[in-house]
């Protein structure tokens, strides 16, 4: 008897040990990190660099000022880039590199927008008061969404158009402290969402839409309500917004809904608390915020979203202190930032990349909701896992070895009962893998 309980710990030890290794893996720092407070990432396909905006302190490569990129190896400082970091964004139009900053420190640029011309960041007239949070581009038209009270030449709060010479406002949004925090063109519509006024004397709004002549609120339940639309995706022709609302206050969902020109939806049950930044990848949906629990799934701040159900990207280490702000994709990697100084037990300084390929199979182990054993430690022979999400795919039980040693098809149910007669006393692995995922639980045999 003593000898199977040392045996069961050793187990035990293996297989936390093991869970430690995979969360070391899942997670990859960007050399020792950069910022104290990084915000926003711009993924240049064509160079294959990394921009990220924020607060800088200087690392290892002497990383300093509002914007720095990185080459896949190190970090480097853009040149004449010394700004205030409020809240700024690297963008691409017609092959051109743009930044919108508060460029305090830098008497070389004199405005808020500047553009690259190959060696510096040259300056762009008639921008000193626009700060810019969100961009979005439609038949060669950059559309331009943020916080200012001139757009070129014209008076306009907030949003505007540039075509690589001229700014045009559109109508204005009007009170001088409304912003715009994100947009996107759904059906051929612009939707912007942020905090503004749509016409002098009428209520708040934070969702709406232009319709050829003006802004017009989204629905009644973002009128004259406190709450923030801070992103939006397309994504399987319904446009996707996350931001901070709740049901309890009036709004179809809790954090993050999706529009489909007609009616708001849930997504999944929503998040039990701010959505930051989306960004739709190989047909999937990938969700980064404030959350600890989204769905019915307990998932710390990053989760991906397939049209049906979620799936978390963390294991049982997985522990950001802060939050996500921002998500891209590079070279077929996922990439997050924000404000966190560890991974897990890892230390891991407010960026970092998910270490595998988003087209492969990815394992997501923080799935207790998706996959669960019972009884568990197993004292006869029979046993049953329960995966309530899954409706097709494969069950294996695998033994330390790495040897599968019984694989069952899964066709139309959320069960399958197993006896386990001829398994040794010990742990053992089950692995659940559907056509995109696999979700892993673990079994004790006494």
């Amino acid at each position: 008897m003593i000898c199977k309980k040392f045996s069961l710990i050793i187990c035990l030890i293996i297989l936390l040990i093991s869970a430690k290794n995979s969360s070391e893996q899942n997670w990859l720092p960007l050399d020792d990190g950069v910022g104290e407070s990084l915000s926003r990432l711009y993924a240049d396909t064509n160079n294959n660099l990394l921009y990220v905006t924020g607060i800088f302190s200087a690392n290892s490569n002497n990383i300093f000022g509002g914007v720095a990129k990185w080459n896949g190896t190190v970090w480097d400082t853009l040149p004449n880039c010394q700004i205030t970091p409020i809240k700024f964004i690297v963008f691409k139009y017609k092959d051109t590199l743009y930044l919108s900053g508060f460029f305090s420190n830098n008497p070389q640029i004199g405005s808020n927008i500047a553009k690259w011309n190959g060696n510096v960041f040259d300056t762009i007239p008639g921008t000193i008061d626009m700060n810019i949070y969100c961009t979005t581009e439609k038949n060669g038209l950059l559309f331009l969404g943020g916080v200012f009270n001139k757009c070129g030449n014209d008076s306009a709060f907030s949003l505007c158009t540039y075509n690589g010479h001229n700014f045009t406002a559109i109508t204005p949004v009007y009170k001088e402290e409304a912003y715009i925090l994100s947009m996107a063109f759904y059906h051929d519509t612009l939707y912007v969402g942020g905090v503004f006024n749509l016409y002098p004397g009428f209520p708040i709004a934070s969702f709406a839409k232009w319709n050829g002549t003006g802004l017009v609120a989204v629905g009644d339940q973002f009128a004259n309500v406190n709450c923030t639309i801070e992103t939006m995706a397309v994504y399987k022709d319904e446009l996707y917004i996350g931001g901070a609302f709740r049901k309890s206050d009036g709004f179809t969902g809790d954090y993050i809904m999706k529009w489909d020109g007609h009616q708001f939806t849930e997504v999944g049950g929503g998040a039990n608390y701010r959505v930051t930044c989306m960004k739709v990848y190989n047909d999937v949906l990938y969700v980064g915020g404030w959350y600890t629990r989204i769905g019915n799934i307990d998932c710390d701040n990053i989760a991906k979203w397939d049209g049906t159900q979620w799936m978390c990207l963390n294991n049982d280490e997985f522990d950001f202190t802060n939050s996500i702000r921002d998500i891209c994709v590079l070279n077929d990697r996922l990439y997050i930032t924000g404000n966190f100084e560890k991974i897990g037990n890892d230390s891991i300084r407010n960026i970092a990349m998910f270490n595998h390929p988003l087209t492969s199979v990815t394992e997501y182990y923080k799935n207790s909701s998706q996959l669960s054993v019972y009884p568990n430690p197993v004292t006869g022979n029979e046993f049953t896992v329960s995966f309530p999400f899954i409706k097709t795919g494969t069950l294996q039980v695998i033994n330390l070895l790495g040897e599968a040693l019984c694989t069952y098809e899964i066709r139309n149910t959320n069960k399958i009962s197993i006896n386990g007669a001829s398994f040794k006393s010990g742990c053992y692995l089950l692995r659940v893998k559907s056509d995109s995922s696999i979700f892993t639980g673990k079994l004790v045999k006494q």
